[in-house]
């Protein structure tokens, strides 16, 4: 019966790749930020499309104009066996650069074994991958004992996952055995991820004439007001607070060292290795005027941190360190920087335990499709798994894509040779894990 599926999935290819090329002509941009993302059209598709194959598909809705639907269906099994949800994401982020692109980024122009256009990669492969597999068992005449839920979710790209996305729908329902978050993960299986939030830093200078800079930054004759009693350039003072975050950020990846911890407390080596900590500064703003000296700089940044953290810990040592610069700074010490977190985003990592059963089971359908071993590691992003995890369902991630494939960047692909891998596992898992029935 596998090698059946296996067979019907590397026949049907096409069409699987055709399904990615229809949802990537369905615009369902996500401009980062809540409410800017309209998924509705893209998500008509997903509900016909497991309405075709008798799922039962139902639509969950919790933004305030319920224009942005969770869309769920269920193969049922016919009892006996544990249940399995697969989630992926619908929306994509935003196209930039469109004139930088090769193809049009909402082609979905398949060529040379490649699908191309904004979220063939990240996450719409994921979500036609899950949806064929239980075609294909349908095809092949395979009937489960426990039932597999697929959920496309939105609001993923934004953070909204929590409040409009997989984390309400998860809630309204069943509640499935094991759960997988279909992202990009390169075919390694995450079973953490990091946490990500943002915090803001303000520095306060003193305004005045672009003509008294040379006051502010030189010695004067006496009698003439000169350093911070003729003006104090913000930017000027921000700049050691910006360089040392930048030093800070290189310390917490080569000397923290990120570990994943496998059964009875055995380390996993980070298939995805450097980089579990970053302190991004995403936006600056400051000043008035144009013929001023800036008084005030603002710097937004993005911070990702290992989820073994509390946000606490973490919050305490970047005030610290900024604080520990201020000091050495007179102007500072008497103007202390103002520091904000978390804002805008507090998005906590996930983390399962290799001792869950559900990791054995598509560790071995990995293995057993493939004929090879799968990495075990942890994500650098964020990701729905949190919002699943916290409605207390065992939950880890894996899929087909990943960095390679330009996610978020210009002339985003997607590999027909992987969607075909991850769609056979998915089956595989869905047998195994479910049970096929008599």
């Amino acid at each position: 019966m596998y090698g059946k599926v296996n067979q019907y999935i590397a026949d049907h290819q096409m069409e699987l790749a055709q399904m990615v090329s229809d949802l990537i002509r369905i615009d369902s941009q996500n401009q980062g930020v809540a409410n800017t993302a309209n998924e509705a059209e893209a998500q008509e598709y997903v509900y016909n499309a497991m309405d075709a194959l008798h799922l039962s598909p139902k639509a969950l809705a919790y933004d305030e104009g319920k224009k942005r639907p969770n869309v769920y269906g269920i193969y049922p099994g016919t009892g006996g066996g544990k249940s399995l949800l697969i989630n992926a994401h619908i929306d994509t982020v935003a196209i930039t650069h469109p004139d930088e692109w090769v193809h049009p980024p909402l082609s979905g122009l398949i060529q040379d074994g490649v699908i191309y256009g904004r979220g063939a990669s990240d996450d719409k492969m994921a979500v036609a991958s899950m949806i064929f597999a239980i075609k294909a068992l349908q095809e092949c005449g395979v009937r489960l004992k426990g039932d597999v839920m697929l959920l496309s979710s939105v609001g993923e790209e934004s953070g909204e996952g929590a409040t409009v996305g997989a984390g309400p729908a998860v809630r309204d329902m069943p509640r499935p055995d094991f759960a997988i978050v279909s992202e990009a993960t390169c075919m390694d299986m995450d079973i953490a991820s990091s946490s990500y939030t943002c915090f803001e830093v303000t520095v306060r200078g003193k305004a005045a004439h672009t003509c008294a800079r040379n006051q502010a930054f030189y010695p004067q004759r006496k009698g003439l007001p000169c350093g911070s009693e003729a003006g104090v350039d913000a930017l000027s003072k921000a700049l050691p607070i910006i360089q040392m975050l930048y030093h800070l950020e290189r310390d917490w990846n080569l000397n923290r060292r990120y570990e994943i911890w496998g059964a009875g407390g055995t380390p996993v080596p980070d298939g995805k290795g450097v980089g579990a900590f970053a302190i991004n500064p995403s936006l600056i703003k400051g000043g008035e005027y144009i013929g001023s000296i800036m008084s005030s700089v603002t710097i937004l940044y993005a911070l990702v941190y290992s989820s073994d953290i509390p946000l606490e810990q973490i919050t305490k040592e970047v005030v610290d360190a900024i604080m520990a610069v201020a000091s050495t700074d007179s102007w500072l010490r008497e103007h202390p920087p103002e520091v904000k977190i978390p804002i805008i985003k507090d998005w906590r990592g996930f983390k399962t335990s290799m001792d869950e059963p559900g990791i054995l089971a598509l560790r071995n359908a990995f293995k057993e499709t493939l004929g090879r071993e799968m990495s075990i590691t942890a994500n650098k992003a964020v990701m729905d798994a949190t919002f699943i995890q916290q409605a207390g369902i065992p939950v880890v991630s894996f899929g087909p894509g990943g960095p390679e494939t330009n996610q978020h960047g210009v002339n985003e692909w997607a590999s027909i040779k992987l969607l075909v891998e991850a769609t056979q596992v998915y089956a595989r898992m869905m047998m195994d894990w479910c049970g096929i029935s008599d």
